[in-house]
Protein backbone atom coordinates (compact mmCIF):
# COMPACT_ATOMS: atom_id res chain seq x y z
CA UNK A 1 0.00 0.00 0.00
CA UNK A 2 1.16 3.55 -0.98
CA UNK A 3 1.42 5.54 2.91
CA UNK A 4 2.15 8.71 3.74
CA UNK A 5 5.94 8.99 3.91
CA UNK A 6 8.64 11.56 3.82
CA UNK A 7 12.01 10.56 2.68
CA UNK A 8 14.51 12.62 2.74
CA UNK A 9 18.44 11.74 2.15
CA UNK A 10 22.02 13.19 3.25
CA UNK A 11 25.21 11.86 2.81
CA UNK A 12 24.22 8.61 2.71
CA UNK A 13 21.67 8.55 5.71
CA UNK A 14 17.72 8.50 4.50
CA UNK A 15 15.66 9.78 7.18
CA UNK A 16 11.77 8.19 7.04
CA UNK A 17 8.77 10.02 8.45
CA UNK A 18 5.05 9.62 8.40
CA UNK A 19 2.44 7.61 9.53
CA UNK A 20 1.38 4.28 8.82
CA UNK A 21 -1.28 1.49 10.60
CA UNK A 22 1.35 -1.14 11.99
CA UNK A 23 4.72 -1.58 13.21
CA UNK A 24 5.35 -4.54 10.60
CA UNK A 25 4.54 -1.40 7.86
CA UNK A 26 7.10 0.49 9.59
CA UNK A 27 9.05 -2.38 9.93
CA UNK A 28 9.03 -2.65 6.06
CA UNK A 29 9.02 0.33 4.98
CA UNK A 30 13.16 0.67 6.44
CA UNK A 31 13.64 -2.63 5.68
CA UNK A 32 12.91 -1.23 1.77
CA UNK A 33 15.00 2.10 2.45
CA UNK A 34 17.71 -0.48 3.57
CA UNK A 35 17.98 -2.16 0.24
CA UNK A 36 18.80 0.92 -1.87
CA UNK A 37 21.99 1.28 -2.87
CA UNK A 38 24.30 3.76 -1.16
CA UNK A 39 22.38 3.73 1.45
CA UNK A 40 24.14 4.16 4.42
CA UNK A 41 22.00 4.24 7.17
CA UNK A 42 18.23 4.76 7.96
CA UNK A 43 16.59 6.81 10.26
CA UNK A 44 13.25 5.65 10.84
CA UNK A 45 10.75 8.50 12.74
CA UNK A 46 7.40 6.45 11.44
CA UNK A 47 4.87 6.92 13.33
CA UNK A 48 2.10 3.82 13.73
CA UNK A 49 -1.21 3.57 14.92
CA UNK A 50 -3.32 0.32 14.74
CA UNK A 51 -6.66 1.08 13.14
CA UNK A 52 -8.06 -1.74 12.91
CA UNK A 53 -9.69 -3.02 15.86
CA UNK A 54 -8.16 -4.95 18.07
CA UNK A 55 -7.97 -8.62 18.07
CA UNK A 56 -8.61 -10.90 21.31
CA UNK A 57 -5.39 -12.74 22.04
CA UNK A 58 -7.53 -16.10 21.18
CA UNK A 59 -8.02 -14.34 17.81
CA UNK A 60 -4.93 -13.17 17.06
CA UNK A 61 -3.06 -16.47 18.15
CA UNK A 62 -5.74 -18.54 15.57
CA UNK A 63 -4.93 -15.93 12.84
CA UNK A 64 -0.98 -16.24 13.05
CA UNK A 65 -1.21 -19.84 12.87
CA UNK A 66 -3.51 -19.44 10.08
CA UNK A 67 -1.17 -17.26 8.47
CA UNK A 68 1.73 -20.04 9.31
CA UNK A 69 -0.14 -22.87 7.77
CA UNK A 70 -0.55 -21.47 4.35
CA UNK A 71 2.64 -19.51 4.25
CA UNK A 72 5.16 -21.40 1.82
CA UNK A 73 8.08 -20.03 3.63
CA UNK A 74 7.25 -21.61 6.99
CA UNK A 75 7.04 -25.00 8.94
CA UNK A 76 4.18 -24.32 11.19
CA UNK A 77 4.50 -27.36 12.83
CA UNK A 78 7.72 -26.25 13.89
CA UNK A 79 6.70 -23.35 15.75
CA UNK A 80 5.06 -22.75 18.96
CA UNK A 81 2.95 -18.97 19.00
CA UNK A 82 1.85 -17.77 22.64
CA UNK A 83 -0.30 -14.04 22.81
CA UNK A 84 0.03 -12.37 25.56
CA UNK A 85 -2.27 -8.85 25.62
CA UNK A 86 -1.59 -8.64 21.95
CA UNK A 87 2.32 -9.36 22.17
CA UNK A 88 3.47 -12.49 20.28
CA UNK A 89 6.06 -14.89 21.78
CA UNK A 90 7.07 -17.27 18.94
CA UNK A 91 9.37 -20.61 20.03
CA UNK A 92 10.62 -23.69 18.42
CA UNK A 93 13.20 -24.72 15.59
CA UNK A 94 13.38 -24.11 12.33
CA UNK A 95 16.05 -24.98 9.25
CA UNK A 96 16.76 -21.77 7.40
CA UNK A 97 16.81 -18.04 8.41
CA UNK A 98 14.10 -17.18 6.11
CA UNK A 99 11.77 -19.10 7.75
CA UNK A 100 12.19 -17.52 11.58
CA UNK A 101 12.11 -13.90 9.28
CA UNK A 102 8.77 -15.21 7.28
CA UNK A 103 7.27 -16.12 10.43
CA UNK A 104 7.72 -12.89 12.38
CA UNK A 105 6.35 -11.31 9.55
CA UNK A 106 3.00 -13.42 9.74
CA UNK A 107 2.69 -12.17 13.01
CA UNK A 108 2.70 -8.62 12.55
CA UNK A 109 0.41 -9.20 9.28
CA UNK A 110 -2.12 -10.86 11.25
CA UNK A 111 -2.21 -7.96 14.24
CA UNK A 112 0.66 -8.33 16.42
CA UNK A 113 1.31 -5.39 18.48
CA UNK A 114 5.04 -6.57 18.97
CA UNK A 115 6.52 -9.86 17.96
CA UNK A 116 9.22 -11.53 20.87
CA UNK A 117 11.15 -13.90 17.78
CA UNK A 118 12.79 -16.63 20.06
CA UNK A 119 12.76 -19.05 16.93
CA UNK A 120 16.16 -20.79 16.37
CA UNK A 121 17.51 -21.95 13.74
CA UNK A 122 18.97 -25.45 12.55
CA UNK A 123 21.88 -24.18 10.57
CA UNK A 124 22.84 -22.42 13.49
CA UNK A 125 23.08 -25.24 15.59
CA UNK A 126 25.00 -27.58 13.52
Amino acid sequence: EVFEIDVRAANGTVFLEGKVNTLFERQQAEKAAEKVIGVIDVVNLIEYEMETAEKSDMELKHDINSNLYWSPFVNQDEIKVEVDDGVVTLTGTVYFWNERVAAEDNAFQAGAKDVINRIETRALKE
